[in-house]
Parts: structure tokens; C-alpha cells; sequence
């Protein structure tokens, strides 16, 4: 459901299940170009992650967002090759592989997301290999 926020801007609050539990996000809707329901499935997402695309690294970067550097730190303290391949899920617009790369990762990477929009982006960084849009909220075509 979206409502006002001081200043008047309009945000959608969004929630999702993850194996780490709960999440939930207020996004200003106004960089979702519109309203959003608060619970929507995998059509709706990919609907609005292409619609945002264009703004979508604008925005989070806007909000303070430093997972993709997070992961990165995190990968780097566990992982003890750092050729090995990765597989980005959720890759969104490639911000994380572009973080792993930077923190010395050099095996093949692969951006799975559901938004074409913003594998497109995803694609233009040129850290991926491979590019493929898939759902994760069923099973993955890979073996």
C-alpha cells in the first residue's frame, strides 16, 4: 500500500520473504513511476523493476545502499579463490558484481534477475558472463 511521508512524497511499502526472514522496504513511488500493491508476484515485480530500470541505481544509491560492498566484503572473507565462479541472484542492475570484481574476483560471474530492464544494465557493466532472466520464486534452470 503506498501513503504520504513528511515532504509529502508518496512511498509503497513492500515486503518479502527471504530464507534470513522478513524484509520489508518503503520505496518512494515516484521512483517506481506509480503505485504498487505491497504483495505482488513475479509478473508484477518484473513490471515494476522494468518500469524503474532507467532510475532504479539512482535510487538506491539515494537511500544509502551499500549491500553490493557488503556481499563483496563478505565473499572476500570466506572465500579462499577467488577465481571461482559466482552466481549473482538477483542481480538487479550488477551493482554486486561490480563490487566482487573490484574486491579481486576474477572466475566467471552469472546475473540471474527477473527484470530484462535491468539485466540490460546488468549486461552494459561488462562483469557478467553470462545474463539470464529467470524467477526466483520457482525452480532455476540450471544444473
Amino acid at each position: 500500500p503506498s501513503r504520504a511521508v513528511p515532504g509529502g512524497r508518496a512511498v509503497s511499502h513492500l515486503s518479502a520473504q527471504t530464507t534470513a526472514g522478513s524484509m520489508e522496504v518503503e520505496v518512494p513511488t515516484g521512483d517506481l513511476g506509480g503505485t504498487h500493491p505491497g504483495t505482488f508476484g513475479a509478473a508484477e515485480a518484473r513490471e515494476m523493476y522494468d518500469r524503474w530500470g532507467d532510475k532504479y541505481t539512482e535510487s538506491i544509491e539515494q537511500w544509502g545502499y551499500k549491500t553490493p560492498e557488503q556481499i563483496a566484503k563478505m565473499v572476500k572473507d570466506h572465500c579462499t579463490k577467488s577465481d571461482a565462479p559466482v552466481l549473482d541472484l538477483g542481480a538487479g542492475d550488477g551493482l554486486s558484481g561490480l563490487a566482487l570484481k573490484a574486491a579481486g574476483f576474477s572466475g566467471d560471474m552469472t546475473a540471474l534477475d527477473i527484470s530484462p530492464k535491468l539485466l540490460e544494465i546488468a549486461r552494459a557493466r561488462g562483469v557478467y558472463e553470462h545474463v539470464m532472466e529467470a524467477d526466483l520464486s520457482i525452480a532455476l534452470p540450471l544444473e
